[in-house]
This record gives C-alpha cells, structure tokens and sequence, in this order.
C-alpha cells in the first residue's frame, strides 16, 4: 500500500516535453511517448494520460490544459489526490459505461488490473453481500463427516475377514466452495482497495475491513484461477457463474511477481474528452448569448435545450463515393427556430489553422436550417470564452443572408470532467 506520508507525486502533462530521466526512473515504453520537432530540435513529450505508482512514487500525466503544472506542485499532498483521482475515475468511469464501447479499442488502455472485473465483483457485493451459497462437496478420505450415501454408491465393495466394507470414503465438505469463493472475494475487493484506495471514488464497507484481506493459496494467482475453474461447473445459477468469471479475469490480472506497480495509461483520451463535452452540453448549454460589445458566444448557465446534442451523420453528400460518411461530435437542430448547432470537440494543445473538417460541416449542412452555430470546443485551465476563429469574408458566401462563422470555445477542463464523473 502507497505511504501518504512518504509519497512523491512527480506531474507532467498530456502532449508536453517530458524528462528522459522521468522516462527512466518509471520504465515509460515507447507506446508512452513520442517524439517531435521543435524550434528544430527533436524532443520527447508525453502520449498517454494515467498515473504509473512505483514504489512510493506516482507519475501523473493530466490531459492537456488541465491545470498548471507549477500550481499543482505548490498543492498540498491531498489536494494533488483529489486531482489524479479524478482523472483515473474519468477513465474508469468512460471504460466502465457499457454506452461508450463502440468508441473504444482495447489498445487504448495499458492496465494490468481488470478494473472491469472488479467493478462486477463490486457490484455484486454492493447488492447481494458475500457470496454465501453452501455446496455440499463430497471428497475421497477418511477424516470427516462421512457421506454414507454417497460411499455406498459409489465405493467399492471389499469383504474383509468376513465383513462387508466400502473403500474409499467419501466424505462431505458443505462449506468448502463458499468460503474459497468468499475469501476470493474479500481479497480481490480489499486488495484493489489497499492498492488503489486514494484514488477511487467507492465507500469502504465495514463488512471487509475488518477482514484480513488474506489471499487464497498463498498469492498463487494462477492456482487460484484453476480452482475457480474447477468450482465453475459445479454452480448452474447464472449470477453465480458471472461471479465466478470476473473473479477469474481478476485474478488473471494479476501479476504473479508480486511487483506493486499498477500503471493506468490511457492513450486515447480525446475519447474521453469528446464523450464528456457531450454530457457538459447537455447538461449546462443554455444557448448563443451576446457580450457587451454584441459578440456572439457560447453561454452555459444550466438552463439547457430540452432536446439533447449528440454524434450526427451525414451521408450520400458525394455521388462519386456514395458510401462515405462524416460525423460531427455534437449536433442539434432546434426546428421551432430553424436553428442548429454544430460542435466538435478538439483534444488539441492548440489550433491556430483552420479546421477544414468543420468548415466542410457547415458547408454540407448549411441548408437544414436558416441559422447555423458552428464551434470547435477544446479543453482550457482558464474560464470558459468564446472567440471567433474563423469568419468568411463576404466574397466567399453560399448565401447573402447566411453568414458562416466558426467560433472557438474554450471549456474549463476540470469543470467538464468533474461533470463527467458524476
């Protein structure tokens, strides 16, 4: 378990330039970086967001324009948690969403634990309690209750010295499979606990913490998933067969090198980013307001659209290809204003070109109705603002009476994700 006292907490960010010792001292592969040109020097950058927990040490790497690194160093050691744990619960919590996995591949995630598993196993504690099914098992020997039943039926029948005897005994064990299952059970969820407790946002039950988290088979994970296979056949109800698999992808998670490292990498995080601007929108878009000086912007005040934004496709705009397709991240149309909005979420660490992908949006869409909104939205540590990025000068107009402007919004980035996680 990770000593709050003696902790190190070494933060670096998403997309930035990133030590070659940093590199070193938390074995950072070649999938954890890239390396680009810069002022006409090549220099290595970060390309995963997550934390690696080595030793007592922790490398965060926070998605881009998350916070400032300098004012993170200057945070109190709690205040740093509550920031990685963040973080970490945006991945667990966007992997965990059974609604975002057509978004995702398995090569996004670099993990050793099988937070999916333990998030069922979790989940079945939460609602059922420990598993407490008794089996009756009945094993050859004779120290025991013996099972006369099933001795007379299924032993030999030996006379000896005149006397009818049944070898071998069987004898009954009621309670064997219960407790090997409960005690999985326990040290899977204590476990993960005492490994990853500052860090996920779920209530410590008194049930288990006052239970040793001792692991079965003296922390011999692959005998442990043998036996859980073993125990597999011999439970026919559903519920209890699920049990029994995710306690199996659990424990073949596992390292059986006893190591405490247990990276969480997440190498596609503008997955995340776009899923979680959706849910802001939805949440907090109120519409387009005006500044004091007449300007357009984006206004997010709580009182959202009835309607909700979501991914949009267009097609069969290309007759020499009829099969291609493009799809905004954020789409609505309000009818009753004949107004829509085009927003698309960009995980950039800056952009200061045009983005031709939107503006083919608004070409292509500019017909559905008489007003179009069209933003890129990407992430800031600052307030939320609005700017213009692109304005089309009047020469280059479809429509006399329909102005193309594309904004650029700026969404604070911990307020979208301290959002998302809710």
């Amino acid at each position: 378990m990770i000593k709050w006292n003696d902790l190190e907490i070494i933060a670096i960010e998403d997309g930035q330039p990133i030590p070659s010792k940093i590199v070193s001292d938390f074995n950072l592969g070649f999938q954890d970086t890239n390396k680009v040109r810069k002022h006409s020097k090549i220099i290595q950058i970060s390309d995963f967001t997550g934390a690696v927990f080595n030793d007592n040490a922790i490398l965060v790497s926070f998605p881009k324009h998350y916070i400032n690194l300098q004012e993170f160093n200057n945070l109190p050691t709690e205040e740093k948690i509550n920031h990685i744990k963040l973080i970490i619960n945006t991945i667990i919590s966007y992997r965990l969403n059974p609604h975002y996995a057509e978004y995702q591949n398995e090569s996004d995630i670099n993990t050793s634990f099988a937070f999916q598993a333990f998030n069922e196993i979790y989940t079945y504690y939460q609602k059922y309690g420990l598993y407490n099914v008794k089996h009756k098992i009945f094993k050859k020997g004779y120290k025991g209750k013996v099972a006369w039943k099933k001795t007379i039926s299924r032993s030999s029948k030996v006379i000896s010295k005149g006397n009818l005897l049944f070898l071998p005994f069987y004898i009954e064990d009621k309670n064997y499979m219960e407790t090997f299952i409960t005690d999985c059970m326990v040290f899977a969820i204590n476990y993960t606990f005492s490994l990853y407790g500052l860090f996920l946002s779920l209530p410590k039950y008194s049930e288990l913490t006052t239970r040793r988290a001792v692991c079965p088979l003296n922390e011999n994970y692959a005998a442990i998933v043998q036996k859980l296979y073993a125990i597999k056949p011999k439970v026919f109800k559903d519920i209890y067969r699920r049990l029994i698999d995710n306690l199996i992808r659990f424990y073949q998670g596992l390292n059986n090198d006893g190591a405490s490292t247990r990276d969480i990498k997440y190498y596609s995080y503008n997955g995340i980013w776009e899923r979680a601007v959706e849910k802001y929108l939805n949440k907090y878009f109120s519409g387009i307001a005006k500044n004091e000086n007449g300007e357009d912007y984006l206004e997010f005040n709580g009182s959202r659209f009835v309607e909700e934004f979501a991914k949009y496709t267009i097609d069969h705009y290309d007759d020499a290809h009829p099969n291609h397709k493009l799809y905004p991240d954020h789409y609505y149309l309000d009818k009753s204003e004949s107004t829509q909005y085009i927003f698309d979420s960009k995980y950039y660490t800056q952009l200061n070109k045009l983005d031709t992908k939107q503006f083919v949006y608004h070409i292509l869409l500019y017909k559905k109705a008489l007003k179009t909104y069209n933003s890129l939205i990407m992430p800031t540590t600052g307030k939320t603002k609005t700017e213009v990025f692109l304005n089309l000068n009047d020469n280059y107009l479809l429509d006399d009476h329909q102005k193309i402007q594309i904004f650029l919004t700026h969404l604070n980035t911990q307020d979208v994700l301290k959002n998302f996680v809710k």
